[in-house]
């Protein structure tokens, strides 16, 4: 999966696209440093301040959102930067990813973490904020044209070599879709 052709290189992601692991791979692959969203804690604004005042050679990632949050991420866009666009082209599926992650504060799943059954909760206020904040943030991706390379979630392969894999669905996830597809939709 080589496509990168100039450094840095930026992944503007909606929420729930594989972004992150998506990121991980390619600092892997490309034997580059990769950061997951910087902004989030201090110690990653610090570990990416470093590589940013240095270098060009890394890869970072986060989402249209969070663009005021850190200074670096606007003049990252400004940039000659290589800039990838992440979206997901089932949008009533990446809500449902986005409310469950959101319910269960759970936004990741390793390949050590064990697949247990449960059933989510149906909170229709959190899965109207949800289905909000993912075409929101979908709207400001779609108004986004500057993109060397626009990639798709569901044409993703999944990433064995890195530590992340796809969580397990809840198993009412059929009535959690038709549920927001209700919503969508209306």
């Amino acid at each position: 999966m080589k496509f990168i052709t100039h450094w840095p290189a930026v992944i503007l992601a909606n929420y729930r696209t594989g972004s992150s692991p998506l990121c991980l791979k390619l600092g892997k692959e490309y034997g580059v440093p990769s950061f997951v969203e910087p902004w989030n804690t201090s110690e990653r604004q610090v570990s990416f301040l470093e590589v940013f005042n240095s270098s060009t050679n890394y890869i970072v990632k986060f989402m249209p959102d969070q663009i005021d949050f850190f200074k670096p991420y606007s003049q990252l866009l400004e940039s000659s930067s290589f800039k990838i666009k992440l979206q997901r082209k089932n949008k009533i599926e990446q809500i449902a990813s986005y409310y469950i992650a959101t319910l269960r504060d759970k936004w990741w799943t390793t390949n050590n973490d064990q697949d247990n059954s449960y059933f989510i909760p149906i909170k229709l206020e959190l899965l109207q904020e949800c289905a909000r904040k993912i075409l929101y943030v979908d709207n400001l991706l779609n108004n986004y044209n500057e993109a060397d390379l626009t990639l798709w979630y569901e044409d993703l392969d999944y990433f064995d070599d890195i530590d992340r894999k796809q969580s397990a669905k809840p198993n009412n996830m059929n009535r959690l879709l038709d549920v927001i597809e209700q919503y969508v939709n209306r």
